[in-house]
């Protein structure tokens, strides 16, 4: 991703000296509320607590999803591994937004909710302000600055709408706080939609390569991931089997004919791509208990580098076409000079060592990311 544009005045200076992932988590709840960033009808008014249950959406699918740190200093990512228990949402099954906040909406009376909002108030909804009144701030203490930021807000609030400068306020509603953006903050975020929300993904990339230096495509791990598909993948493994008879799966010993889920060795949520070489069909009682595990090397390793050896083989006898065997071709690419099958072609034993090396250093990676390592698979799992 090329860097985004940064927004003119204020809001260009809202994610300077973060850090913690609050501000980026409370902007992007924020333009769903409001409707930019999400369908529905724009909206100026909504509660607070709302706009809270949506910071913790937004943080959910980088961190529960794809397993990424939010920083040592970062409280969210530390309550959402409880929440997650309170959710039942099982692991590996990613969930709609509205589903999610659906569930959320039914822990918002535990400790880690609790706790977050907290921290939500303390940090993110005076401070986010905190551009827009740089010269009134200027000189007052840390531990002073939600009161005087609070003050502000009551002035702001008071002055004709046209002389209004802060994105928003807070009213009560029912009994309930409510944020209320003002009119103009709305106009522009409108009007420059796209310009904000790639500013937002930038900066929030940035933020979290920063405290993820080891994991591939994080610009593609910010938010709920798009579904896939696998035709290319399935076609090819039913062709071989049509052809070459049933498979063994890898994790359970079962022949595998009509009836079987393909499975990323290592977890897709980790790589986020359907590369062949890392795929392979298996029984689905096995896949859905791997889910986004690591597998045992020392169990099957070995076996997974000879299954895709002899699937290499077969390539030529179950391509086509040559827009197949091109399609098929990319799908083994490791880099713009090395491709899997100019490697089996040459040498087989020069494909498996390559393939080898690559999944043990990606195993290695991802369990360095937290990801649970060491999986076997039981027929009572």
């Amino acid at each position: 991703m090329t860097e985004a544009r940064t927004p003119a005045g204020s809001l260009g200076r809202a994610f300077q000296h973060t850090t913690t992932s609050y501000k980026y988590l409370f902007f992007k709840a924020l333009l769903d509320a409001c409707g930019v960033t999400e369908a529905g009808p724009a909206r100026t008014t909504f509660p607070l607590r709302e706009v809270y249950l949506r910071t913790i959406g937004v943080a959910w699918f980088p961190t529960v999803t794809f397993h990424l740190s939010l920083g040592s200093r970062d409280m969210v990512s530390h309550h959402i591994q409880e929440l997650e228990r309170a959710v039942g949402i099982p692991r590996g099954e990613i969930p709609t937004g509205e589903e999610l906040i659906r569930r959320l909406e039914d822990t918002e009376n535990t400790s880690a909710v609790k706790d977050i909002f907290h921290q939500m108030d303390r940090y993110v909804r005076y401070r986010f302000l905190t551009p827009w009144l740089a010269d009134e701030l200027r000189g007052v203490p840390d531990s002073a600055r939600n009161r005087a930021i609070q003050n502000l807000i009551l002035e702001d609030a008071e002055a004709e709408s046209a002389k209004r400068r802060l994105p928003y306020h807070f009213k009560t509603v029912h009994n309930q706080e409510h944020i209320e953006v003002q009119p103009w903050f709305i106009d522009y975020l409108q009007k420059n939609a796209t310009l904000v929300y790639d500013w937002w993904r930038w900066n929030f990339a940035c933020y979290l390569q920063d405290r993820n230096p080891l994991c591939p495509a994080i610009v593609h791990k910010l938010e709920r991931p798009e579904s896939r598909n696998l035709t290319l993948h399935r076609t090819l493994w039913k062709s071989r089997i049509s052809q070459k008879g049933a498979v063994r799966c890898l994790y359970s010993g079962e022949m595998l004919e009509n009836d079987f889920d393909l499975d990323h060795f290592i977890p897709w949520s980790y790589l986020l791509h359907d590369k062949l070489w890392n795929i392979h069909p298996c029984l689905p009682e096995a896949n859905r208990s791997k889910s986004d595990k690591l597998p045992s090397l020392d169990l099957y390793l070995a076996h997974f580098i000879e299954f895709q050896a002899a699937a290499v083989q077969d390539i030529p006898v179950l391509t086509d076409s040559r827009q197949k065997r091109e399609a098929i071709r990319t799908e083994y690419e490791f880099s713009p000079a090395v491709n899997l099958l100019d490697l089996a072609d040459a040498d087989r034993s020069g494909f498996k060592e390559a393939l080898q090396q690559n999944i043990v250093r990606l195993w290695e990676s991802a369990r360095q990311q937290g990801y649970t390592a060491n999986w076997t698979y039981s027929a009572a799992s």
